[in-house]
This record gives structure tokens, C-alpha cells and sequence, in this order.
């Protein structure tokens, strides 16, 4: 653990030194990406994978990585399955559960006198039956309605939380989304200044080669403008006349 911590420490450091120095955006996003990494290594016992999840965020604002985005993928599959997994624990589900007895437990009317939304009643000593056998003594209303609150206000908070992980998780999709979009254009911009480099080169190297057929071409005509000709320069003539002619 305390390696993880140096290194995000060093990391920072280098962050803060690259900004103060103006350095090229690759490379303070390798920094922040390598102290991502290092948040996911903690985050395996610490159960917390927010903040490496928000400094991949800031290395792919800083330069769109198909690694970094990779990497931002695994760590935000890596905190869904670690909700689910809370979401659905067994222990977290029993303390829910006593929760909830505690409530009906305390909607729960005595044997004493209790007072009902239509008015008071009583629970008399000696229950009167009938000749079947059964009571005839009325059910108190206000257990069941504690019963179906406490129920509702369950369900209620059940549904909240699944309304809030929606919520993140649609907001999550469409950040990494924005990514996508990022990385693609970074591609078809670097596509771009390719295929501008090598126009430029295409065009620098025709300038070249008519820059020598002008030069030939001027050197024939000084040959042809001669009278008389030594066996050297009529060599070079007819040499000069196959390249200016028959290019």
C-alpha cells in the first residue's frame, strides 16, 4: 500500500512540475493515467473506485488514450459490480430486514387502550366469542396500516436508490461516450496531418525534380546554340536530349 501512495505522490508532483514547465499534454496525461492505475490497485481494498475513476477522466481531458479509456472502462465496471454486490449482500439485507421488524414492532398495538384515526377503542378483558368459537373482538386498524406504511416506505427507498444508480449510470455512459467521440476525432486528426505531410513532400520533391529538368533543359540549349563540339559534349547532348524528351 505504501508503494501505491508514493506513487501517486509522485505522480502529482510530476503533474504540478509538467504544468509549471508548459510540458506537452501527453505527457501529463501518462502521469495522471499512471496515478489512475495506482487508485485502482488501492481501490481493491479500500472499495473506492471514484477517485481513480475521476483522475482517468482528467488524463482523457488532458489527451484521448485508447488505453486511458480502456482503463477508465474496467475501473467504472469495477465500482457497477462492487454496488451490485452491496446492493444485493446478504448482511446489508439482514439489517434492512431488522430494520424493518423494528417498525412493524413499533406499530404494534398493545393490550392497553389505543386511539385509531376514527376515534378510541379498548380491548376488553374477557373476549366475548361467538358460538363458532372465534373472537368477536374487532382487529385494531391501526396495526395493519402501520404494517403497509412500513412496507411502502421499504419499497419507496428501494426504488430511490435504484433511481439514483440509473441516474449515475446513464451519466457515466454518456461521459465515456463524449470519450469515443474525442479519441475518434483525435484519430482523424492525426489521419489528417499525415496525409497533409505527405502532399507536402509529394510537392516539395516535384519542385525538386523541375528545378533539375529546367537545369538540363537550359544546359541542351547551350550545347545546341554551339558550332563545334568535342566527342565529350556531344555525349552529353545526346544524353541530355534522351532525358529532356523523353520524360
Amino acid at each position: 500500500m505504501g508503494k501505491y501512495e508514493d506513487c501517486i505522490k509522485d505522480c502529482e508532483k510530476a503533474v504540478e512540475r509538467g504544468r509549471e514547465l508548459r510540458t506537452d499534454y501527453t505527457m501529463i496525461a501518462k502521469a495522471l493515467t499512471r496515478k489512475g492505475s495506482a487508485l485502482v490497485k488501492m481501490a481493491k481494498c479500500s472499495k473506492d473506485y471514484e477517485p481513480a475513476i475521476e483522475t482517468f477522466q482528467k488524463a482523457l481531458t488532458e489527451h484521448p488514450n485508447p488505453d486511458t479509456l480502456k482503463k477508465l472502462n474496467d475501473a467504472e465496471k469495477a465500482k457497477k459490480d462492487l454496488e451490485q454486490q452491496e446492493y444485493f449482500d446478504p448482511q446489508i439485507a439482514a439489517v434492512y430486514m431488522e430494520m424493518g421488524k423494528g417498525n412493524e414492532k413499533s406499530g404494534d398495538s398493545s393490550k392497553g387502550s389505543k386511539t385509531s384515526e376514527d376515534g378510541e377503542y379498548s380491548i376488553p378483558s374477557i373476549p366475548e366469542t361467538s358460538g363458532n368459537g372465534f373472537s368477536t373482538i374487532p382487529r385494531p386498524i391501526c396495526r395493519d396500516k402501520t404494517k403497509e406504511k412500513g412496507k411502502t416506505s421499504q419499497n419507496s427507498c428501494t426504488d430511490d436508490v435504484a433511481a439514483e444508480i440509473r441516474a449515475l449510470r446513464l451519466t457515466r455512459e454518456s461521459e465515456v461516450e463524449v470519450m469515443r467521440q474525442m479519441i475518434s476525432l483525435g484519430k482523424e486528426r492525426i489521419k489528417f496531418e499525415r496525409e497533409k505531410e505527405k502532399r507536402k513532400i509529394m510537392l516539395s520533391k516535384e519542385k525538386e525534380e523541375r528545378k533539375i529538368m529546367l537545369s538540363k533543359h537550359n544546359m541542351l540549349m547551350t550545347l545546341m546554340t554551339k558550332d563545334c563540339l568535342s566527342g565529350d559534349d556531344l555525349v552529353m547532348k545526346d544524353h541530355l536530349m534522351r532525358i529532356v524528351y523523353t520524360s
